[in-house]
């Protein structure tokens, strides 16, 4: 007996605009939200006039005048790109925002990767349409509040890209068409209700093929809900859609032992969004975790050139050769450092052209790290300095014990490199100190991502190197150093 769906009106509800979308437009939407990130949400006009100029979706009009921006905002907030002003109040980037912005993150990755991790519930899908609505009127779910409280009393933890890059995996391996149309989707796989149930999926598929059943028609909704997810992952370097179907690409096809291995990561619950309730604070909590970007997590795939990262330091000098530090100045960090737009597009769009907004993405990046990373260590007693384009963050502990921190932002593709050049920057930071008269300090690398237990890199780091490793995770940071880090004890649990 085949299963039924969680609830009446059940369906996977996703942006109406994603057939729409593609890397150009996604980047440009970005970088004309981007310049207004802190201001309120009713500079909406101001966002449309921009993308007006630069020919984004603009031809929607309401009230006899362009409304770009409150049409399409949703395909940001969707793909954890920004938090929905809904519930924001504000045009705010997520650390995924920022790290798509500053070319950290290409397109096919981002949506390959966020195709996979989306899930239900979830803190954007909070209102209950006026045709579900309908639905639930003569059930005893008719007064339910909002779609977080519906799909979560009935049991619904579901990702469902990932589950059909799971059925799509299972049929390759099995010898089987491994295809799946929108109407196997729907009377096979939407009834799911946690990803567990993909041996289900695959019986009943079989099972349908076997008897060569046919595709009857399915209600209007799920169909086109379908169809915009089929889009979305046809988007990705995992999926291809071909007629109107839904298959792996021929990348996918070559790394499937890769993908399962994906798949067991992302289909554990401990990587789910489990809300606490459905307030306001809960779904700021699902934007927290949906624009951050475990390493873990990010497609194997990736085939896009992405920017290594600039070296902006001082050229050597003997007269320079020392480092002078300053106390941390916590306001010009973050957010605090604003992107420099008077309110002339035509001035924007030329910083735009010249990659200035790349360039500003990628310190904010930086800078939230230290900032975060100061206050930690400075609610620990540390007295937390830095230096011109050198040191990133230096902390003293007094009675010799100091550490100097380098903070990079990495993938997984340049998480190597990345650590590299922290290994190099922190022995040329400490030999420059010296020169100056001051005594060996720790040194620390500082990354934005927290590493797989089967990672090597801590042990080469903290063992091999003898120098300290720090990951950001959604809490806080984490911290191994070897035992002769004198001041690991201070920064290996923030």
């Amino acid at each position: 007996m085949l299963r039924q769906l969680p609830y009446p009106g059940y369906s996977w509800s996703f942006t109406q605009h994603i057939g729409r979308v593609n890397a150009e437009t996604v980047h440009l939407m970005m970088q004309c939200a981007q310049p207004f990130e802190g201001r309120s949400k009713d500079c909406g006009d101001e966002i449309t006039a921009l993308m007006v100029q630069y020919d984004i979706l603009t031809d929607n009009r309401r009230d006899g005048k362009d409304s770009a921006w409150r049409d399409y905002q949703q395909i940001l907030a969707e793909l954890g790109l920004i938090y929905s002003t809904r519930i924001s109040g504000t045009i705010k980037l997520t650390e995924l925002g920022h790290m798509f912005v500053a070319g950290e993150i290409g397109y096919t990755e981002l949506m390959g990767t966020q195709a996979l991790r989306y899930q239900y519930p979830n803190g954007q899908k909070h209102t209950i349409s006026g045709g579900l609505r309908q639905t639930l009127t003569s059930t005893t779910q008719a007064n339910v509040e909002n779609l977080i409280e519906l799909q979560t009393s009935h049991g619904v933890l579901i990702k469902p890209g990932l589950l059909i890059l799971r059925i799509l995996l299972e049929l390759e391996h099995l010898g089987d068409n491994p295809v799946l149309s929108v109407y196997e989707c729907w009377k096979f796989l939407v009834p799911s209700r946690t990803n567990a149930e993909w041996p289900d999926c695959i019986a009943e598929i079989a099972g349908f093929r076997r008897s060569a059943g046919f595709e009857n028609a399915i209600p209007d909704v799920p169909r086109r809900h379908l169809q915009e997810w089929f889009r979305l992952l046809g988007q990705s370097d995992l999926f291809k859609l071909t007629d109107g179907k839904i298959k792996l690409s021929e990348k996918a096809r070559q790394d499937t032992v890769g993908l399962v291995y994906i798949c067991a990561i992302e289909e554990d619950v401990a990587s789910f969004w489990i809300p606490s309730d459905s307030s306001r604070s809960s779904q700021v909590a699902w934007f927290d975790q949906f624009g951050h970007l475990p390493l873990q997590s990010q497609n194997l795939l990736q085939n896009e050139y992405l920017d290594d990262e600039t070296d902006s330091s001082t050229p050597f000098t003997p007269a320079l050769c020392g480092i002078d530090l300053t106390p941390i100045d916590f306001s010009a960090l973050g957010i605090a450092s604003s992107f420099n737009f008077n309110g002339d597009l035509e001035q924007l769009a030329n910083a735009m052209a010249e990659g200035a907004q790349k360039r500003h993405a990628k310190a904010i990046l930086h800078d939230q790290i230290v900032k975060d990373l100061a206050e930690r260590l400075q609610s620990q007693g540390a007295v937390v300095s830095s230096g011109q384009s050198s040191i990133d963050l230096f902390a003293d502990w007094g009675n010799g014990v100091s550490a100097i921190f380098e903070v990079k932002t990495v993938t997984k593709r340049s998480l190597q490199s990345r650590i590299r050049s922290a290994i190099g920057q922190l022995h040329e930071y400490q030999y420059r100190r010296t020169l100056g008269g001051n005594g060996p300090s720790d040194l620390v690398i500082a990354i934005n991502a927290e590493l797989p237990e089967a990672s090597w890199q801590s042990g080469f780091v903290s063992e091999h190197m003898r120098m300290g490793l720090l990951c950001r995770t959604e809490t806080g940071f984490k911290g191994t150093g070897g035992a002769n880090l004198l001041s690991r004890n201070q920064w290996t649990n923030l």
